[in-house]
């Protein structure tokens, strides 16, 4: 019988080696198929930051991020299920997710329509 995998995590110094590259992307105009360095930053900072998974960061919307209550709040809604009831849960960020989130919010994504607080770039 095979030993099941070990999970793997990343370090600390290795998520913020991760977070600054997201950070310092280049901008889309010298790579037009990039993400946008403010949307690829707080992206990758929700992930890091909050140990969301991949359909739960990425069906957040942003009724799910609240500044006054600072919070972020992992539920089901009609962009994607929850692995179990368990996983429904409110989490604080930390102050350095909420101010990249504010400026990403308040800047970038003010601009776009739509609910989601990650929308998908290829429309």
């Amino acid at each position: 019988m095979a030993k099941p995998a070990r999970n793997q995590y990343l370090e600390v110094h290795d998520a913020a080696l991760l977070l600054e590259a997201a950070r310092s992307l280049p901008p889309p105009a010298t790579n037009p198929d990039a993400l946008s360095t403010t949307y690829a930053h707080a992206l990758v900072a929700t992930y890091l930051l909050t140990g969301g998974r991949h359909d739960e960061v990425l069906g957040l919307e942003l009724g799910d991020v609240s500044f006054d209550r600072r919070r972020i709040t992992f539920r089901p809604n009609r962009w994607r299920r929850l692995k179990n009831q368990q996983s429904r849960r409110n989490v604080p960020p930390w102050p350095q997710l909420e101010a990249i989130l504010r400026e990403y919010v308040f800047g970038v994504r003010v601009l776009q329509p739509g609910t989601l607080l990650f929308p998908s770039v290829t429309g």
